[in-house]
């Protein structure tokens, strides 16, 4: 006898180009597919992490707008959202952290989800600039 497949009828839960499909209109819809999609699976610190950094940049980028739609998401959003958390005197290594959390969130969007208009290289600000502005702040 030979094995067969067991294929579930309407199964949208793993569906990931449908839940794609209603998730590219918000940014907080599209980081709960990029977990599933990308940070499940990795270590439980490592997920909780990306969750806080995401978490933190999500509710930034709300209050700014009122919204959480990706298309007015520029470098100058991530920058500012980076000196604030400067301001705040976080640690440089969780600044550096959720930087690298917030960056890859943003590639995944752009390569997989919704391409930004500009592309995702204009959502990361320029890692000189970046430190300049840091340092201003010191």
């Amino acid at each position: 006898m030979g094995k067969q497949l067991s294929i579930q009828p309407n199964n949208l839960q793993h569906n990931v180009p449908a839940i794609l499909d209603g998730a590219t209109g918000s940014l907080r819809a599209l980081a709960k597919v990029y977990f599933v999609t990308e940070v499940a699976g990795q270590a439980p610190g490592t997920i909780d992490a990306k969750r806080r950094d995401l978490s933190r940049f999500l509710a930034f980028y709300t209050h700014l707008y009122g919204h959480d739609h990706p298309a007015e998401w520029y470098a100058s959003v991530t920058r500012e959202f980076v000196r604030g958390m400067a301001r705040e005197k976080l640690a440089e290594a969780t600044c550096a952290r959720t930087y690298a959390s917030v960056r890859h969130f943003a590639r995944w969007v752009h390569q997989k989800a919704k391409p930004f208009p500009l592309g995702w290289r204009y959502v990361k600000p320029n890692a000189q600039r970046l430190a300049d502005a840091l340092d201003e702040l010191s």
